[in-house]
């Protein structure tokens, strides 16, 4: 739907579909990859700002990749105390 506006210009509207979208939880994180990228484009060509995709956009995350602590007890390289 979101997708329709944009191509119709229809912004207020398009915004309104994609707060819409970003409501359902049960949405696949790859599905709504693939709207984004796809609205993105859209927005993009008809020199456009990216604003009305923010609800769209995935929380932040962090990845740690290192040693674990090895629990009481236990051995590793970073012993818990």
């Amino acid at each position: 739907l979101a997708e329709a506006h944009i191509l119709n210009g229809a912004y207020e509207d398009a915004a309104k579909a994609v707060k819409s979208a970003a409501e359902i939880e049960t949405s696949k994180l790859a599905d709504r990859a693939s709207t984004l990228t796809q609205l993105r484009r859209l927005l993009q060509a008809q020199n456009r700002s990216l604003d009305i995709l923010a609800p769209l956009k995935p929380k932040t995350t962090i990845h740690y990749s290192g040693h674990m602590i090895a629990g009481e007890g236990k051995s590793g390289r970073i012993l818990a105390k």
